[in-house]
């Protein structure tokens, strides 16, 4: 494609332990299931689902944990990761920051992925907003 495209996976399950006070102890793992990919338009939508690209028949979900959570300030935390899709894996660092709204907290963070794990993944190297991450 070569161009930026935002997307959505519909099937998300996140197991979630995290205390801002305590981020040593912090267990982030969520799955996805790729075959849910969406951008929004037909023919895109078509192609992610292609073998080339997710090969959804043999590899149904992307799986992302955490592996250490550093408190760089009082809302932002580097989250290291392990990232696996298609039988691939690779370690990732996630920037997060934390926003508060009345008594829910959310928090969003985004990394630009490897190129090299991504070819070999899912066919091509995605653009650098390809991954992002936002969930409350």
């Amino acid at each position: 494609m070569g161009v930026p495209v935002s997307g959505r996976f519909k099937p998300f399950n996140t197991k979630l332990a995290f205390d801002p006070a305590e981020p040593a102890a912090a267990l982030i793992a969520s799955s996805v299931g790729i075959g849910s990919a969406a951008l929004g338009d037909r023919e895109p939508d078509t192609e992610l689902l292609k073998p080339v690209r997710f090969v959804v028949a043999l590899f149904l979900q992307a799986n992302v944990r955490s592996t250490t959570v550093k408190r760089l300030d009082v809302i932002c935390f580097d989250v290291a990761s392990k990232l696996s899709i298609k039988g691939v894996s690779s370690h990732v660092v996630v920037p997060v920051t934390l926003a508060q709204t009345g008594a829910q907290t959310g928090a969003t963070g985004s990394f630009p992925p490897s190129a090299s794990l991504f070819e070999s993944a899912i066919g091509s190297a995605p653009t650098p907003g390809w991954w992002s991450m936002r969930r409350r």
